[in-house]
C-alpha cells in the first residue's frame, strides 16, 4: 500500500477524505480538505507529456468553469449557516403553559438543532474538493489508485464493526439492528465500498495490478460483511441484486473484450472474495442472528416489518404538514423528532414509535429538514451529475463500456430504489461515497486525453 500510495499521492489523499466523513470529526475532515485542495492544484495528474504548469492550468480552469464546483460550494455555504445557526429545540412557554419550537439565532437563514449539523458541513466540505478531483484532475491510473483505496479504507472501517459486534458492544448491536425508527443504515455506506472495490477488481485484472489484490480481496469481503450485519433484509436484497448484475457484467466484459481466461479469474475471484465474507460474518455473528436475516430471502418473514406501509404514511403525512409551515428553508437540520410532535394525533402515536428519528424516505426528509431551497440544492447536483454520466454512456454504449464506468449505473439503481424506503443516502458518509462513484464511473468513459469534464 505504501508504494500504492507513494505513486498516486493525489487519489490517495482524495479516497482518504472520501472516507473521512463517516468516521472523523468536522475538524480533521475540514483539514483533510484543505491539504487534499493543496494536492489536487499543484500535483494533478499529467496527460501524455504535459508540463506541471499546463497541468495546473488546466485543472484550474476546468474547475472554475465547472458547475459542480459551484454548485456544490452553494451547499457547503447553505450547510455552514446551518452549522453556525443553530439552537432549535423543544422549549416551554410558563406564561402559556405550552410547548413549542424554540427560533434559532436567524429566524429567517437555514438552521439546525444544537449538535446536529457538523455532519452535512464535513460532507459538504469533502464533496467540493472531491468531485474536482474525480471529475476534473485524475487520470485514468490515478482513478483506479482511488477505487482501490477507498475499497480498502473502507473495508478497514467494515472490519472494526464486525469486530466490535462479535465483541458485544453495544453501539455495534444497535446498529447492526437496524431499526426502521431511524432509516440511516451502516451498510449503505458499506454498499458503496463493495461497488468501488469489485469495479477496482476489474481494473486490476485490465491492467495487470496483481500486486493490489490484496486490497481488493479485503474490500470486497469485509465491505459484503458489513452489507449483510448493518443492513435491513430489504436494503440487502436491492444491493445484493445490484452488485450482482455488475459482478455479471464484469465477467462477461472480461470474457467477451479482454480474454475467456480473464473472464475466468473474474468469476473465481468474485466466488472466493464473497466466500471470505461469508466466513467474516460467521465469525462476527451468532447463529440466531444470522438465521433471522436469512428469513426473508428463505421465504419464512417478510422483507419489511408487518406495520410498515402504515408507519411509512403516518411519517409522511407528519412530514408534508412540517414542510408547509416552513416551505422553503425546512424546519432545520436534525429536528423533524422534534417538529412532528406538534403536526401528530393521537392516532399518529399508535402506530409511530415515540423515538422515531426520521421519516422513512429520502424526498420526505429532504423537503421536512432542508425545505424547498436545500431540495433544489440536492436536485440540481444530483441532476448535474446524472447529465455527466448518461451524457458519456449514451455515447459509449456501443463501445461495450468497462465495468468501472457501469458500476455507476448499478449504483444508482440500488441508490434509488433504496431512497424510497430510507434516508441512508443523507448520512455524511454515504453521500460522499455515492457521489464519488458517480463521478469517477462517468470520468472512466472518457480516455486520459479527454479526461475533462
Amino acid at each position: 500500500m505504501q508504494k500504492l500510495i507513494s505513486k498516486y499521492a493525489l487519489a490517495a489523499h482524495l479516497a482518504i477524505l472520501a472516507v473521512a466523513p463517516q468516521f472523523f470529526s468536522l475538524g480533521a475532515v475540514l483539514c483533510l480538505s484543505a491539504l487534499a485542495l493543496c494536492w489536487l492544484i499543484f500535483e494533478p495528474s499529467r496527460l501524455g507529456e504535459e508540463s506541471l504548469y499546463a497541468a495546473r492550468k488546466r485543472v484550474a480552469s476546468a474547475i472554475i468553469s465547472d458547475p459542480v464546483f459551484w454548485l456544490t460550494t452553494s451547499i457547503f455555504v447553505f450547510r455552514a449557516i446551518s452549522y453556525f445557526n443553530t439552537g432549535v429545540a423543544m422549549s416551554y412557554d410558563a406564561e402559556s403553559g405550552n410547548w413549542a419550537l424554540s427560533q434559532p439565532l436567524l429566524p429567517y437563514l437555514p438552521a439546525s438543532a444544537s449538535n446536529c449539523a457538523s455532519a452535512e458541513l464535513s460532507a459538504s466540505a469533502a464533496l467540493v474538493v472531491v468531485l474536482q478531483g474525480c471529475r476534473n484532475a485524475m487520470g485514468r491510473m490515478a482513478r483506479g489508485a482511488f477505487m482501490i483505496l477507498f475499497s480498502a479504507f473502507s473495508g478497514v472501517g467494515a472490519l472494526v464493526y464486525c469486530i466490535l459486534c462479535s465483541s458485544h458492544s453495544q453501539m455495534a448491536l444497535t446498529l447492526a439492528a437496524c431499526s426502521f425508527s431511524n432509516p440511516q443504515f451502516l451498510g449503505v455506506y458499506h454498499a458503496m465500498g463493495l461497488f468501488c472495490a469489485i469495479a477496482a477488481f476489474s481494473n486490476v485484472l485490465r491492467y495487470g495490478w496483481y500486486s493490489s489484490i490484496l486490497f481488493i480481496i479485503f474490500g470486497v469481503s469485509c465491505n459484503a460483511a458489513a452489507l449483510f450485519v448493518f443492513a435491513p433484509e430489504s436494503v440487502i436484497f436491492v444491493f445484493a441484486a445490484a452488485c450482482s448484475a455488475l459482478i455479471l457484467y464484469t465477467i462477461v466484459w472480461h470474457y467477451i473484450v479482454e480474454n475467456p481466461a480473464q473472464g475466468l479469474m473474474a468469476f473465481i475471484g468474485t466466488v472466493f472474495f464473497l466466500a471470505l465474507a461469508v466466513v467474516l460474518v460467521v465469525i462476527a455473528l451468532p447463529d440466531t442472528f444470522i438465521s433471522t436475516k436469512l428469513a426473508p430471502f428463505l421465504g419464512e418473514e417478510k422483507f419489511l416489518p408487518e406495520n410498515f406501509h402504515a408507519l411509512y404514511a403516518k411519517l409522511s403525512d407528519a412530514s408534508l404538514a412540517i414542510w408547509k409551515k416552513c416551505p422553503w428553508l425546512g424546519s432545520g437540520l436534525g429536528t423533524f423528532p422534534d417538529a412532528m410532535k406538534f403536526v401528530s394525533s393521537p392516532e399518529f402515536w399508535e402506530i409511530v414509535p415515540a423515538n422515531q428519528l426520521s421519516p422513512t424516505s429520502l424526498h420526505w426528509k429532504v423537503l421536512a429538514e432542508r425545505g424547498a431551497i436545500g431540495a433544489f440544492l440536492i436536485v440540481s447536483l444530483l441532476s448535474l451529475m446524472l447529465f455527466t454520466f448518461l451524457k458519456r454512456w449514451v455515447g459509449a454504449i456501443k463501445t461495450f463500456p468497462q465495468p468501472s464506468a457501469m458500476a455507476g449505473l448499478f449504483l444508482l439503481v440500488a441508490a434509488a430504489v433504496d431512497s424510497l424506503y430510507g434516508v441512508s443516502m443523507l448520512s455524511a458518509g454515504t453521500t460522499v461515497a455515492f457521489l464519488s462513484m458517480l463521478a469517477i464511473s462517468a470520468s472512466s468513459f472518457s480516455k486520459v486525453k479527454n479526461n475533462v469534464r
